[in-house]
């Protein structure tokens, strides 16, 4: 709006924009999956930029398994025994693609009442990667892309990620290497 365009950003949860779309209250949007398949088959709307093309390896952090320092201090076998829930729960996910799918649809319907078509969940699962690899490199690139453009002061990340933990669970289960 600064710049002298004509662009309102509208905040609102991932969940409502497809019957704000519907409405009319929204020309576009930028949302998660499944929220941005549901936009594409149920109102017609058009993917103009896959954000995947925009970062390396079109791959970039969305969502981040994390623990206050202090907890990780005081209770350090308790966050290796979420992180091995969490490679488990992946590994599954990796596996078994079709059960996680239903179990995830599952999830859907009790939060929202109703389940995702399979159409949906399909073509939107198509377009996730499930790791155990946080993505650091992306984690620090978008809080240097929010700081530029004003969203939050800039943020000093160093020593924000402690992957000790992690790397020894993907060790005992044999899993990929991830770096910090």
């Amino acid at each position: 709006l600064e710049g002298g365009g004509d662009v309102s950003i509208v905040p609102q949860e991932n969940s409502q924009t497809l019957e704000t779309m519907r409405a009319g209250g929204i020309d576009g949007a930028w949302v998660p999956e499944p929220w941005a398949t549901r936009l594409v088959t149920e109102a017609g709307a058009r993917v103009l930029v896959d954000e995947r093309d925009l970062w390396p390896r079109h791959s970039f952090t969305t969502t981040v398994l994390v623990v206050r320092t202090r907890f990780l201090e005081d209770h350090p076998a308790v966050v290796e025994a979420l992180l091995r829930g969490h490679t488990e729960a992946v590994a599954f996910t990796i596996a078994r693609p079709a059960m996680a799918r239903d179990a995830a649809n599952r999830q859907i319907a009790k939060l929202t009442g109703k389940r995702l078509p399979a159409s949906v969940i399909n073509r939107a699962w198509a377009n996730l990667t499930f790791t155990n690899d946080p993505g650091i490199a992306t984690i620090r690139a978008g809080a240097r892309h929010a700081a530029d453009l004003g969203i939050i002061d800039a943020a000093d990340l160093d020593g924000i990620e402690d992957l000790t933990l992690l790397k020894r669970v993907l060790a005992r289960a044999g899993g990929r290497r991830v770096d910090g």
